[in-house]
């Protein structure tokens, strides 16, 4: 897939954090909370608008890493899409040379 700017996903894993500061089991798999997988979901979805084809559900995501310094998260995890088909991806974060917080998608 492709690397494009994520709009969603940081205000998402953001807000999970502020709200479940004292919940360690959400802190330590993060991508795997509704709020986090949505943002995902979001963000996925913009990347293959063109295609004709959308993410309809995210599941067993794992959190591989995730900095809130540097906003770095690699997640793994189950997409479904709405031609029932499903298969593994990593979801990646990471910022570029001017700042922006970029996603990249690929099949694992």
């Amino acid at each position: 897939m492709e690397i494009r700017k994520s709009k969603t996903l940081l205000l998402s894993v953001m807000a999970v954090i502020a709200l479940s500061s004292s919940n360690v089991v959400a802190q330590d798999n993060i991508c795997n909370t509704i709020e986090a997988r949505m943002g995902m979901r979001e963000d996925i979805n913009g990347l293959v608008k063109s295609r004709n084809i959308e993410a309809i559900d995210l599941y067993n995501f794992k959190t591989i890493k995730f900095n809130k310094d540097t906003q770095q998260l690699i997640c793994e995890g189950t997409i479904q899409w709405n031609d029932m088909s499903k298969a593994r991806y990593r979801y990646s974060t990471f910022r570029n040379s001017m700042g922006e917080l970029m996603i990249k998608v690929e099949p694992i």
